[in-house]
């Protein structure tokens, strides 16, 4: 059940990256936020092959 709670946050957060990432005006800001998904989309990734990458 954690592990679905944790993907449900991870999207959602993953969403809202993307949206900042889309209205930033500033490139560097952008890119931060965009990072931020990457970093998302992996820890979904990890959960779905059993690895944890976190520090």
């Amino acid at each position: 059940m954690a592990q679905r709670d944790d993907s449900t946050y991870f999207e959602k957060r993953i969403a809202q990256e993307h949206r900042r990432a889309e209205s930033s005006s500033n490139p560097a800001v952008a890119r931060v936020h965009r990072n931020m998904v990457a970093e998302y989309e992996n820890r979904i990734r990890g959960m779905s092959t059993g690895r944890n990458d976190r520090g």
